[in-house]
């Protein structure tokens, strides 16, 4: 993420100077207090971060429907007691030996792999979060944390379906329609964007309200989430525009959507 563009995403939802020191035991269904078994609290942790790590004060924090899902259900995470969280945003406070694209003070946001590797010191929801300098990236002086916050996870997600699902080359110009469901959500917006960046046609789904954004955002056709005939609506634009949707991106990915954006693309690929 160190050379990754700027995505601008709406609706933010962040906590600022997190201070809660509880755990939920997503197997046991009972509360730990972290004590002294989490060293990225309150405060600094002794260590140095090692290698190409990093050590961030974080000023906010993003949540996202798998924090919920993951306290709820227990996916992905094989340690407990743990600290959840994927995205923050903060200042660079000490780096590893390796690290050679940041030093301290620096205004980064990053993606905080607790997830992956179920070490708590790599959560987002604490005051002081290690990270990787790989998933790691400045933020320009007129962001504001908060919107740097949720970048992480956003385009992650984008991207992880973009290139490697649906297997987008990422060299060269593209063409055709792209179809984004949920395309006003931090997900969506994200595919949309990095869509016609690639040189997409895009086709946006989301409510009413959100179209003039959709529409800033890069989508060329934006269509009611909500209306009735939105199938039809769409196919008769693909038709006229001479366009024709080669790719679906599902930024819902509940209650059967995947299958309707799949079908919305032709019986082409979709990605969820």
């Amino acid at each position: 993420m160190g050379k990754s563009f700027l995505i601008r995403i709406p609706d933010i939802i962040y906590l600022q100077h997190h201070h809660s020191r509880v755990l939920y035991n997503v197997q046991q269904r009972r509360r730990h207090s972290l004590g002294k078994s989490s060293s990225c609290g309150p405060r600094p942790p002794n260590t140095h971060p090692k290698g190409s790590g990093l050590l961030i004060k974080n000023r906010a924090l993003a949540i996202n429907p798998v924090d919920w899902k993951i306290q709820d259900e227990g996916y992905f995470l094989k340690e407990y007691p743990n600290v959840l969280g994927s995205d923050i945003c903060g200042t660079v406070e000490t780096v590893g030996l390796d690290v050679g694209l940041f030093q301290t003070g620096d205004r980064v946001t990053g993606y905080a792999a607790s997830i992956a590797n179920s070490e708590m010191d790599h959560g987002a929801l604490q005051q002081y979060t290690l990270l990787n300098e790989n998933v790691t990236t400045k933020i320009p002086d007129e962001m504001s944390f908060e919107e740097g916050a949720i970048l992480p996870m956003s385009i992650v997600t984008a991207g992880v379906a973009v290139f490697h699902d649906l297997a987008v080359c990422r060299k060269g110009r593209q063409s055709g329609g792209f179809l984004v469901g949920g395309a006003s959500s931090s997900v969506g917006s994200a595919a949309v964007q990095i869509a016609r960046l690639l040189g997409f046609t895009v086709y946006a789904v989301c409510s009413p309200h959100r179209h003039s954004k959709a529409r800033e955002y890069g989508a060329s056709h934006v269509f009611d989430s909500n209306d009735a005939n939105v199938l039809s609506n769409i196919v008769n634009t693909a038709k006229q525009s001479k366009h024709p949707i080669k790719l679906a991106f599902d930024a819902i990915s509940e209650g059967g959507s995947q299958g309707k954006y799949l079908l919305w693309s032709s019986g082409k690929k979709a990605a969820r």
